[in-house]
């Protein structure tokens, strides 16, 4: 991919309110969308190169859209242009410290979901479905309790990247090490975040 700054034509930073990504976004896409002109005449029905190059533009807007709102690939293309060699030492990190805690109580709940719904899907009395019942209101309160301390932990890194974007310009080494490590520690978040919602969608009343 492009880089996501430079297509939408915003600085690299590593905090981007929402609303003002939007903004910026719904404003250079009403030139581009497609739906914006139509893409065939009467006399030529095939789409000219104008009009693919239009769609074309619009995509790489909307991509460009995507990168920036998720902070995870926001922070990795902002270290890509500010601190390239950080990115490589990344992939040598192991977990950060204060997350490494949560692999395996993530993982061990995910086994304990999949178990729980294949003994579900076997149960054939009415006397397992009661047990059963008990069973999967336990399991859920597991999973918000583990959700909701990964939820707080995605909040605290999205402080420190607002704390970090109000001294950008006076940024230094230390500041981006220390993007590099909230970077990895949102990898995982977003992870095991991710996986945990689809697990409790199994866990149904």
């Amino acid at each position: 991919m492009d880089d996501p700054f430079q297509t939408l034509s915003l600085p690299a930073r590593p905090w981007l309110e929402s609303s003002q990504l939007q903004s910026h976004f719904h404003s250079l896409a009403l030139s581009t969308h497609p739906d914006a002109r139509p893409l065939t005449n009467e006399s030529n029905p095939s789409p000219s190169a104008t009009d693919q190059k239009t769609t074309s533009s619009f995509t790489q807007l909307n991509e460009a859209r995507q990168a920036l709102e998720n902070p995870v690939t926001r922070l990795q293309h902002l270290l890509e242009k500010e601190a390239p060699g950080e990115i490589e030492a990344l992939k040598r990190l192991q977990n950060p410290l204060e997350i490494s805690q949560y692999f395996l109580e993530v993982a061990t709940l995910l086994r304990e979901v999949s178990a729980f719904s294949e003994q579900r899907s076997a149960s054939k009395s009415a006397l397992q479905r009661a047990i059963l019942h008990s069973e999967n209101s336990a399991l859920r309160a597991d999973v918000d309790r583990t959700l909701a301390r990964l939820d707080a932990l995605w909040s605290q890194c999205e402080l420190q990247l607002r704390a970090a974007d109000a001294v950008w310009e006076r940024r230094t080494p230390q500041m981006i090490h220390q993007l590099v490590t909230i970077q990895r520690e949102m990898t995982f978040l977003q992870r095991w975040r991710s996986q945990l919602r689809e697990a409790r969608l199994q866990l149904v009343s």
